[in-house]
C-alpha cells in the first residue's frame, strides 16, 4: 500500500506539471463580459461520459478586481471538498507569482504543494518551481517561448534536475492553432496533439457566434448558453458532433455574485 500511494502521489503531481497547454492559459481571466466587477462564481458541471456515466462536480472560485481567480475550492458530487488552490499575483493583479494546491485524498489524507513562477524581462514565464508540504523542491519545469511570448519548449525535471519528458509546440497563428508533440526523458517521440491558440475563432468559415459573441457551433461542437441581465452566461451546454448529430458532453451552470 505504502509503495501504491507513493506512486499516486508521483502521479499526481506530475499530472500538475507545467505544459503548453497552461502555460497558453496561465494569467488569462474569467469568462466574463467587461465593466461589471465579480467576486465570485460558484459553478456546477455536470459530463457526460461515453461509457454512459455521468460526473458531477462543483467549483467555487474568488475573483479579485482584474477577473483572475484567487481561490478556488472543488467539490465532488456529494459535496465533499476534494482540492483547493490559491493563487498569489502581481502588484497588478494581472500576473501570477505562484499558486498553493491543497488535497484531500482518500487513500492518501491531506497534502499540500506550492509552486512559483519566474519571469524574463519582456515578462514571460520561464520557469517554475514547485515544492511538496515540506517546502521541499519535487518539480522544476524550464520553458521557452517565441516572440509572441507562448512556449515553443517545456521541459520538466525532478529535484536533481533529471528530466521526466520534454513538450515542443508550433504555432499557425493565422489559424489560431498550435500542434504539441510530447518526448520521453530519452528524446523519444510519444504523443502529438493539437489545440487552440486563444478562445478567439480566426479564419475558421465553419464558426458561427451569437450576438453576444459567443461561438455556437464550429465543425465538431455545438454550444447553448443562457445569459443573466448583464450579458454573462449562466448556464451552457456543449455538444459534439457525431456523425451528423448532436451529442451532450457537458453542462455548465453558474451563479455570479458581482460587487454591489
Amino acid at each position: 500500500m505504502k509503495h501504491f500511494k507513493l506512486l499516486l502521489y508521483l502521479c499526481l503531481t506530475v499530472c500538475q506539471a507545467q505544459n503548453v497547454g497552461t502555460a497558453l492559459h496561465l494569467n488569462k481571466p474569467e469568462d466574463l463580459r467587461s465593466g461589471f466587477p465579480v467576486s465570485e462564481i460558484t459553478t456546477e458541471i455536470t459530463f457526460y461520459n461515453s461509457s454512459g456515466s455521468i460526473e458531477k462536480k462543483k467549483e467555487v472560485s474568488i475573483l479579485n478586481a482584474q477577473h483572475r481567480v484567487v481561490s478556488e475550492q472543488r467539490f465532488d458530487e456529494n459535496g465533499v471538498l476534494t482540492a483547493r488552490l490559491t493563487w498569489q499575483f502581481d502588484s497588478t493583479g494581472t500576473k501570477s507569482l505562484g499558486r498553493k494546491l491543497e488535497r484531500w485524498h482518500k487513500l492518501m489524507g491531506y497534502s499540500s504543494e506550492t509552486s512559483s513562477h519566474e519571469y524574463d524581462a519582456n515578462g514571460y514565464v520561464t520557469k517554475t518551481t514547485a515544492k511538496n508540504q515540506q517546502q521541499q523542491v519535487i518539480m522544476v519545469t524550464y520553458i521557452k517561448n517565441d516572440e509572441r511570448g507562448n512556449a515553443i519548449e517545456v521541459i520538466t525535471t525532478d529535484s536533481q534536475g533529471k528530466a521526466y519528458g520534454m513538450e515542443r509546440a508550433e504555432y499557425d497563428y493565422p489559424n489560431n492553432k498550435f500542434v504539441s508533440r510530447v518526448y520521453n526523458q530519452n528524446g523519444q517521440f510519444v504523443s502529438e496533439s493539437t489545440g487552440k491558440i486563444t478562445n478567439e475563432e480566426a479564419n475558421d468559415p465553419t464558426i458561427v457566434k451569437n450576438e453576444k459573441g459567443d461561438v455556437i457551433k464550429t465543425s465538431d461542437y455545438e454550444y447553448e448558453y443562457r445569459y443573466d441581465k448583464k450579458g454573462n452566461w449562466t448556464f451552457k451546454i456543449i455538444y459534439k458532433i457525431k456523425n451528423g448529430k448532436k451529442v451532450k458532453q457537458s453542462e455548465f451552470k453558474r451563479n455570479i455574485n458581482y460587487l454591489k
